[in-house]
């Protein structure tokens, strides 16, 4: 009895293809970023969309796709403050903390010189602990300046970057000018019409888009907004790791210096 061949599963063929697509893409050789990001942008979006085919014209499938996208975007929704920026603030309230407190001690070095050695000995541990805190409290606000400045990887594919209707890079036009000041015709003229043409291109597209786009849209933004969180908390998580580490070894320091000065060690 002859077994029937498997019918192979058209979703597995296209990331097999996006694979090898991609990987022939990133290997080595005189290609510049903007070839290797076109071509992997190129090769994915000709992916989704032969996944996406498989669905054909099946309202219902479609509908309920897209209800499911916007009950997890609904679930995944960020509500209050990080806790990023109240790690910042706190650095930024220590950094002005400490340098208030190394500049008391070196303004009063030499009278401080005179106090009781034990009282010297542990005003300078106490100073210590301070350009320790500092150091870190600068470390930290030095990394989060450069995360806030890395280049996420979807910034660079015009196809599966940003969709058009859910972030200003596909909807905006790039010539339009956002500098401080405007003179008449570069600024406040060329800012008017092209605002006047990206509203008509927005509504446009808004009327034109079918529900199989809207739903290749809102599935493209949510894994969009998936991989900022997955970017987003593990450099949260290394900020706090260094703030933890940093602060924590100033204040054991600090510790084992006292002890040792009130025991005589020091």
């Amino acid at each position: 009895m002859t077994v029937a061949a498997p019918t192979p599963d058209p979703l597995q063929i296209a990331i097999q293809q996006l694979e090898r697509d991609v990987s022939a893409a990133v290997a080595p050789g005189r290609k510049t970023w903007e070839e290797v990001c076109d071509t992997i942008d190129e090769a994915a979006d000709k992916a989704v969309d032969q996944i996406l085919s498989t669905i054909g014209s099946d309202e219902n499938r479609i509908t309920d796709l897209l209800k499911r996208v916007a009950h997890l975007r609904t679930l995944g929704a960020a509500t209050g403050t990080s806790a990023d920026e109240n790690l910042i603030r706190t650095c930024q309230y220590l950094l002005g903390f400490t340098v208030a407190g190394l500049t008391f001690l070196l303004a009063f070095s030499q009278r401080i010189a005179a106090l009781p050695m034990p009282i010297a000995k542990g005003l300078w541990a106490l100073g210590l602990a301070f350009a320790l805190v500092l150091l870190t409290s600068v470390v930290v606000l030095v990394l989060h300046t450069v995360q806030n400045r890395f280049r996420y990887p979807f910034l660079y594919f015009e196809r599966i970057g940003n969709p058009w209707n859910w972030f200003y890079y596909g909807c905006i036009s790039p010539e339009t000018p956002r500098w401080p000041f405007e003179w008449p015709r570069q600024g406040r003229f060329d800012g008017a019409k092209f605002y006047a043409l990206d509203l008509a291109r927005f509504v446009s597209n808004a009327v034109r888009e079918t529900k199989a786009a809207a739903l290749r849209s809102d599935l493209q933004h949510f894994f969009l907004l998936m991989s900022y969180q997955g970017y987003a908390l593990q450099f949260e998580l290394r900020t706090q790791n260094i703030f933890i580490y940093g602060v924590g070894a100033a204040l054991v320091g600090l510790v084992l210096l006292l002890i040792g000065i009130a025991v005589g060690w020091l």
